[in-house]
């Protein structure tokens, strides 16, 4: 006959046995995904380093590129300024021409909006002073035929008081 202390002795055992083989799954399964964690975590430092690697090659690449445009820029900023000047003085000669003649045909003075818009978006504030009364000057320019009209009137006015 089984004593108590066998039965006991056998249900220790076995839940021993029970208890060892939950332990041993746990292990596995927390060893396998260490595992995959760090298969993870290697996975993805490799990808961080290629990365890096990459944005490397592509700054040592590059770095002739962005020179060259820094120069091309530097550049358009000295060709901008030179265009301003120029245009301020295209503005100023052709006024000049204009009040020199006394008058201005309309594509004179078309034109020299153009110039003067031209010099506006281009940042030309320099002298602006002087460039928004040249703008005056040339719009209150007659037209040539308003000029040899009122240069014909004065012609007859002359004629009878002389």
């Amino acid at each position: 006959m089984i004593t108590w202390l066998e039965v006991v002795t056998i249900i220790i055992s076995t839940l021993t046995l029970l208890g060892f083989g939950v332990v041993m799954k746990q292990y596995w399964e927390d060893k396998h995904a260490r595992k995959v964690q760090n298969s993870e975590e290697v996975k993805q430092r490799a990808k961080t380093e290629k990365q890096e690697e990459t944005r490397e090659v592509f700054r040592e690449e590059m770095a002739p590129l962005i020179q060259t445009i820094d120069q091309i820029k530097a550049m358009v900023i000295v060709t901008s300024a030179g265009t301003v000047t120029l245009l301020r003085d295209r503005m100023k000669t052709s006024l000049g021409f204009c009040k020199k003649q006394k008058w201005a045909s309309s594509s004179d003075k078309a034109n020299w909006i153009e110039l003067y818009n031209t010099y506006k978006t281009m940042g030309g504030n320099h002298f602006r002073e002087y460039v928004d009364q040249w703008k005056q000057q040339m719009e209150m320019l007659p037209s040539e035929e308003e000029y040899n009209e009122a240069k014909r009137k004065k012609s007859r006015t002359e004629k009878i008081d002389g």
